[in-house]
């Protein structure tokens, strides 16, 4: 493990989450990038990490979301597809749930949900994924 972070997410709720070599990778790229943005603006003590380019404070949720949509149209992605903050979180637990990659539980606590139940709506049952875990039933042998 490389460590994890602190996220305060909507609600002011705190969760942790690891952080992956990726990940510290490409916080170690943006790290220059956000001290000259301070530089720039004449901010010292901005504590959040993500800041926004014209001012050098807290990136907004408004400022996240025009970020993800510029992405989504320099990438080619239809821009009447709506790509979102919330779309990337719906598509990643998801893509981690059908992958066999996490279980509803750590999607969950991945989340920050309180109750696992919650989650449910981040996932949709991978037909494929049912009929291997029916064909691999133990007891279909008795």
């Amino acid at each position: 493990s490389t460590g994890e972070v602190l996220i305060r997410g909507k609600g002011n709720k705190e969760r942790r989450l690891p952080l992956t070599p990726k990940i510290v990778q490409a916080l170690d790229a943006y790290r220059p990038v956000r001290r000259k943005i301070l530089e720039i603006r004449k901010r010292k003590d901005e504590p959040a990490l993500f800041i926004s380019e014209k001012r050098g404070t807290r990136l907004t949720r408004r400022g996240a979301e025009l970020i993800i949509e510029e992405i989504a149209k320099e990438s080619g992605i239809k821009y009447n597809f709506n790509v979102s903050p919330h779309k990337l979180r719906h598509t990643a637990a998801t893509i981690l749930y059908n992958d066999g990659e996490a279980d509803l539980l750590a999607i969950s606590e991945l989340l920050g949900h309180k109750d696992p139940s919650t989650s449910k709506i981040y996932t949709k049952v991978n037909r494929e994924k049912l009929r291997n875990v029916i064909q691999s039933n133990p007891l279909e042998g008795i």
